[in-house]
């Protein structure tokens, strides 16, 4: 799950395969927004801002190709998935020449569908790879970045989004003092007194956590006036 890329727009009007999709995706993280005809595709396409969109093509009301197009007028940087039964080489070509960035055959594999998602993301937004990694192990200790978890020792505790992408963002630099700028900016976009006082009271929370769940075999440290400091041992 890029984390800063995970709004998608699922359309689909099969409740049983659109209900399980929405709740894979959501266990790597994305943010699914699920619809079930055209209509409300474009609706929701116009007035939410999403980073990908999975589409059918045989809706009601209006058909996934004239959808896309619709799509493509209005915000064409947005990258577009087909997954659809229609399977004939001239429906594929029809789809791609509206602008589809994918287009995956049912039934498809669930997995696949992450993998073809993570790099049509990599690919329109020009992110980078440590962006998409979402697991991290070290000496028993693993960060799931999809899932907001930490676990040790075959024991899990949950992290709110705040506290995943803090720690994610000192285990994407392992041995190195994390800067309290470098958090600030990743978390809130900005470096001002009320940010540094959020994130004061974001670390003594995740820092609990971590007591709790590792025994201090995983703590963060305060370099004086540098930043951050993940120890693992």
């Amino acid at each position: 799950m890029p984390i800063n890329f995970n709004e998608i727009l699922l359309v689909e009007d099969n409740k049983t395969l659109g209900y399980a999709l929405s709740e894979y995706l959501k266990l790597y993280g994305f943010n699914v927004c699920w619809v079930k005809d055209g209509n409300q595709a474009i609706t929701s396409f116009l007035t939410n801002n999403y980073h990908l969109v999975i589409l059918d093509v045989m809706l009601p009301k209006i058909d996934g190709f004239e959808v896309a197009k619709n799509f493509k007028k209005d915000k064409p940087k947005v990258p577009v998935i087909f997954l659809t039964a229609k399977s004939m080489k001239i429906d594929k070509i029809r789809g791609f020449k509206i602008g589809a960035d994918d287009y995956m055959v049912k039934p498809i594999e669930e997995e696949e569908l992450i993998y073809r998602i993570n790099a049509v993301l990599k690919r329109v937004y020009q992110i980078d790879e440590t962006e998409l990694k979402g697991i991290f192990e070290v000496n028993g200790f693993t960060l799931n970045a999809w899932t907001n978890t930490i676990e040790f020792n075959g024991a899990e505790m949950a992290l709110t989004n705040k506290e995943c992408t803090l720690l994610k963002k000192m285990c994407e630099n392992p041995d190195k003092v994390v800067s309290t700028k470098s958090l600030l900016m990743k978390v809130w976009g900005n470096t001002d007194v009320p940010a540094k006082k959020t994130l004061d009271v974001h670390l003594v929370k995740l820092r609990k956590k971590l007591k709790l769940l590792t025994k201090d075999k995983v703590q963060i440290l305060n370099i004086h006036s540098k930043g951050y400091f993940l120890q693992i041992r």
